[in-house]
Formats: structure tokens, sequence, C-alpha cells
């Protein structure tokens, strides 16, 4: 007769807790928005935060990284990132509210995504100045406008495709973690061989053009 390993005898509990009626309802509400195919990056964010800071995942996950995982197939970091894109529209609304001067809001969350990391007084400096530049503003206006009210100097250029993205060495290295995380969803997903390839060349590419520079970390 064999015996069971401890392993097998002693499997190791759920940390799973049921959700009160009112939770429950609200982590419906939250997942019907995300569902929709991201009607709006702002509504996500918040249904997102809402999720994550309530730990409405807890009934079926033990994290939030675990959940972003295996409900929506994206990780936990660009699941943050929505989170922060939808804080910062939300300061610049605020702002518009009572402020005569004009401010860009971001469209995206790729256009919210370097005002993030910016103190809401900054982010609002960063949007007057995009807005004084251009009426249509691009990823690249916001990016340039947060470096110059962070006060840091651009150090590396990081080409994808057709785009170019520039960047400072905090800002260079936040990005291949981000081109690395965004490869893990692909394979995740099940996406082509190709593409997965394709977007690991520009991770390595980035990788390659951070080590150059040596100063960079």
């Amino acid at each position: 007769m064999s015996v069971k390993s401890t392993q097998e005898a002693s499997p190791i509990a759920s940390t799973h807790t049921s959700l009160t009626p009112s939770e429950a309802q609200a982590l419906s509400q939250c997942e019907q928005i995300i569902r929709k195919g991201l009607e709006t990056f702002v509504e996500v964010g918040n249904a997102l935060l809402a999720i994550r800071d309530q730990r409405l995942y807890r009934s079926s996950h033990d994290t939030f990284e675990e959940y972003c995982r295996d409900k929506w197939k994206f990780t936990a970091r660009q699941a943050n990132r929505l989170i922060g894109a939808g804080g910062v529209v939300e300061n610049l609304i605020q702002d518009q509210l009572v402020s005569s001067v004009p401010a860009a809001i971001p469209e995206n969350e790729a256009q919210a995504r370097p005002l993030a990391p910016l103190t809401p007084p900054q982010q609002v400096k960063a949007a007057r100045i995009v807005a004084k530049k251009s009426d249509k503003p691009t990823t690249k206006d916001f990016e340039e406008a947060a470096e110059k009210v962070a006060d840091k100097k651009p150090r590396v250029t990081a080409s994808n495709n057709s785009t170019t993205k520039t960047a400072t060495g905090k800002a260079s290295i936040e990005t291949l973690i981000e081109v690395i995380d965004e490869v893990q969803t692909m394979v995740r997903v099940g996406k082509p061989k190709e593409a997965v390839l394709a977007k690991l060349k520009v991770a390595a590419d980035l990788a390659t053009r951070i080590n150059n520079k040596g100063s960079v970390c």
C-alpha cells in the first residue's frame, strides 16, 4: 500500500472569504465595466481601484495580481497603470472646474501614463504646458511636458517599430519592464508566435540601448 506524501495529505488551505451581498454586487458592477471592452480607461481604472482597495477579488483569488491575470489576462502592473491614469484625469478635471487656465486632458492611458508619477500640482502644470503647445496633443507631448515639470533631461531613446520614445534613465527601465509584461500577457492569451517574437525583439533592443549608456540604471 502506497503512503501519501505530506504535501498530498496536507493541502494548502484556501484563504478565500465570502463577500457580503453588497460587496458581491459591487464586484459584479465593476466587472461589467471592465468586460464592456475597456469602454473608457477612466471608468476601468476606477473599477479596478475599487476591486483592489476593497479586496473584492478575495472570494475567488488570494491576490489582486492573480485576479487580474486569471480574470482579464493582464498583469497587476498594467491594472495599476490604468488606476493611475484614471487618477490623473480626475485630478485634471477637478482643476478645470475651478480654473480658467486650459489644461490638456489625456484621451487614453498612454497619454496619462507620463503624468502619473508626478504630484497633483505637477500634473496640472504639465497638462497646461501641453494645452499651450497643441490642440490635439500626442503621447510624446505629455512625455516632454512631464519631463520638463520634473526637471529631467532625456537620456535614452527607444524605438518601437515606427514610433520613437524619449525617456529618462528611470523611465527607460520602466519601459523595459512594461514591454516584458506585454510579452507575458501575449503568451498567456495565445498571441501569434511572430507577434511575440517581434515584441521580444523590441525588449532586446531597448535593453541593449540602456546597457550601452552605462550610467543609466
